[in-house]
């Protein structure tokens, strides 16, 4: 399926839109929040977050080529928020039949990019070696 290969561009492209996006929707949740500290509380995992994503994005192809694991990392991240936000939705009322799919939804996400993440590292890897080869 090669229309589902990602390039180093694409990911770039995804990280910083997922950054920004979050850190956008982080502004707003200051913005609304009741207290300063209640928001401080609400939203650091999710600056966190936005922060990293945004890290990813502009360092892309240097992390792609020298550290894949940070990106592969940032991915597990979003797992992992993926996961607690389902939780936090059933304990808020939502019932688990309309959680689920959502949360779905962002782990069949995370999957993808991972593998297109591991890929990508492996072919950074495997340029150099084949261009010194090729002299």
């Amino acid at each position: 399926m090669a229309f589902l290969k990602e390039t180093p561009r694409s990911l770039r492209t995804y990280f910083l839109l997922v950054g920004a996006l979050t850190a956008l929707g982080v502004v707003m949740a200051v913005g609304d929040a009741p207290s300063f500290t209640t928001a401080i509380l609400a939203v650091a995992p999710m600056a966190v977050f936005a922060a990293d994503f945004l890290y990813a994005g502009i360092r892309m192809p240097t992390l792609l080529a020298i550290q894949p694991r940070r990106l592969e990392h940032v991915i597990y991240a979003a797992l992992a928020m993926d996961a607690l936000q389902v939780v936090m939705d059933v304990v808020g009322g939502v019932t688990p039949a309309q959680a689920a799919p959502k949360g779905g939804i962002g782990v069949l996400l995370c999957l993808y990019l991972l593998a297109n993440i591991r890929r990508l590292a492996r072919e950074a890897v495997a340029v150099p070696r084949s261009a010194g080869l090729a002299s």
